[in-house]
């Protein structure tokens, strides 16, 4: 399978907690998983976010099953120009 992206995170978004699944190479031909679960409140986007950005990631799908809270936006509003988000299902 041909790799797109080196470094990715999918979002499962619900009203109250965000969980996030890290991709990224690992020592060997598996890939390095690592998820994390964070809330929806404005320190914890951030957190988030620092972790992507610390990570590396440049790509982010996010699923979102029911009523949004407006988080992306909290997101979205930090200096992620290096990380393109996607809404599509994945």
């Amino acid at each position: 399978m041909e790799v797109l992206y080196a470094v990715c995170c999918g979002l499962d978004v619900h009203k109250a907690n965000v969980t996030a699944c890290l991709r990224s190479p690992g020592t060997g031909p598996p890939r390095r998983q690592e998820v994390r679960a964070f809330a929806t409140t404005t320190g914890e986007l951030l957190r988030l976010v620092d972790w992507l950005t610390a990570a590396g990631c440049t790509h982010v799908a996010v699923e979102s099953t029911g009523e949004s809270t407006g988080g992306r936006s909290t997101i979205s509003s930090r200096d992620t120009s290096s990380c393109s988000w996607s809404t599509r299902s994945m």
